[in-house]
């Protein structure tokens, strides 16, 4: 198992999510992005939709997305969102 990725995701409202998962799956604009633990360090405009995060094969949480941006490099995965669709949860 892949050692764990945290993801920062901040909208302009307030912070979201600031946990560890073992991968995170981006709406990228250009189609969706997964980033495991020693991903190469990336920057990716995001398109409206869910952010999928895995705990091992399962997804534990999907958080709909307006668009934004991700950038990731270490262990950490920054989501600068530009909003939540619905209650983000």
């Amino acid at each position: 198992m892949s050692d764990p990725i945290t993801l920062d995701l901040v909208t302009p409202e307030k912070r979201v999510c600031q946990d560890p998962y073992t991968m995170i799956v981006l709406p990228g604009a250009e189609g969706e992005v997964g980033i495991l633990s020693q991903h190469q360090p990336i920057i990716l405009t995001l398109k409206a939709g869910d952010i999928r995060l895995y705990q091992g094969t399962t997804v534990t949480k999907t958080i709909p997305i307006t668009g934004g941006f991700a950038e990731f490099s270490g262990e950490v995965c920054r989501v600068l969102a530009d909003g939540l669709i619905g209650n983000g949860e």
